[in-house]
C-alpha cells in the first residue's frame, strides 16, 4: 500500500500513515529531488514522513515485524557548478548515510524502465521467498496434518472434516448458486475465483495447472483483501511464481 492509500481520519496524518506500515512486511522507498516536509510540529522530529517511515520500517526489522526493506534513488541531474536546492541537499545527505551506516544496500536508476526492472527483480525476490517460507510452514504441518489411525469400533476420522474445500471456499460457492440462473448475475471477477478454486484442487492424476494471468489480475483487483482459503492462496502463489518468466501475473 502507498500512502495515498490511507483512509482519511481525526488524527495525525503520519500516525494514520504508521498505523498502516505497521500492517505491512516490506517497505520500498523511492527518492528523487524532493524529501519532504515535516510530519509534526515537534522541534526534534524527524524533518519528513519518509523520514519517519524510513526509520520506523528499519526498528521494525530488527525487532523482527517487518521481513525487509528497499530503497532506490533516482539520479539526480544537476547542472555542474550549480548549487544543490534544500530537498535535494537533504535526499544526498540521507543517501551518504546509508553508505556511511553500511546497513542497507540500496540501488540507483535513471528512468522508467531501469526503476521498473529494478523493483521487478525485488518483487521476484519477495514472492520466491514468501512461496519458500510457504513450502517450509507447510512442510513442518505435515505431521500435525496427519489423520489419526482408525478407531477399533470403526468410528469415521473428523480430521478431514472440512471435505474437499475450505470454509471460505465453499460459502463463496453457495452464494453464487443461490442468485438467479441469469448469465448477467455473475461477474468476470467471479468466474475468476471459481477457476482459481478449481485450480487450487489436484490430485495424483490430474494435470498440473495455473490459474491464468486475465484471471490473476481480476482476483488480485476485486479479492486482494478478501478472506481466500488457504488452498486459493497458495493457489495464487504457484499461479504468480509460473508467472515470473512473463512477468505479467501478480504475486500475492
Amino acid at each position: 500500500m502507498g500512502w495515498e492509500e490511507a483512509i482519511p481520519g481525526y488524527q495525525r496524518a503520519q500516525d494514520k500513515i504508521n498505523e498502516d506500515l505497521d500492517r505491512c512486511d516490506y517497505f520500498i522507498g523511492i527518492m528523487w529531488d524532493k524529501w519532504g516536509s515535516k510530519p509534526s510540529n515537534e522541534p526534534d522530529g524527524y524533518t519528513s514522513g519518509f523520514e519517519a517511515e524510513y526509520y520506523r520500517s528499519a526498528q521494525r526489522i530488527e525487532a523482527g515485524l517487518m521481513k525487509d526493506m528497499a530503497l532506490f534513488f533516482k539520479a539526480i541531474d544537476a547542472p555542474s557548478g550549480m548549487e544543490p536546492g534544500p530537498d535535494i541537499k537533504k535526499v544526498l545527505n540521507f543517501c551518504q548515510k546509508c553508505i556511511d551506516e553500511k546497513t542497507i544496500f540500496f540501488q540507483d536508476f535513471s528512468g522508467v524502465d531501469s526503476f521498473k526492472s529494478a523493483v521487478r527483480t525485488k518483487l521476484m525476490e519477495i514472492g520466491w521467498r514468501e512461496f519458500t517460507d510457504r513450502v517450509i510452514a507447510e512442510g513442518d504441518n505435515i505431521e500435525d496434518d496427519q489423520p489419526p489411525m482408525a478407531q477399533i469400533d470403526g468410528e469415521k476420522s473428523s480430521a478431514n472434516a472440512s471435505g474437499l474445500l475450505d470454509d471460505e471456499a465453499k460459502r463463496f460457492l453457495s452464494a453464487i448458486l443461490d442468485r438467479l440462473d441469469d448469465w448477467d448475475a455473475t461477474e468476470p471477477s467471479e468466474v475468476a475465483r471459481l477457476r482459481l478454486i478449481a485450480a487450487s484442487i489436484s490430485r495424483s492424476g490430474n494435470d498440473e495447472t495455473h490459474l491464468g494471468t486475465h484471471d490473476a489480475n481480476l482476483v488480485f483487483q476485486h479479492y486482494r483483501n478478501a478472506d481466500l482459503s488457504n488452498q486459493e492462496l497458495t493457489a495464487l502463489l504457484d499461479c504468480g511464481v509460473a508467472g515470473f518468466e512473463r512477468q505479467n501475473a501478480p504475486q500475492w
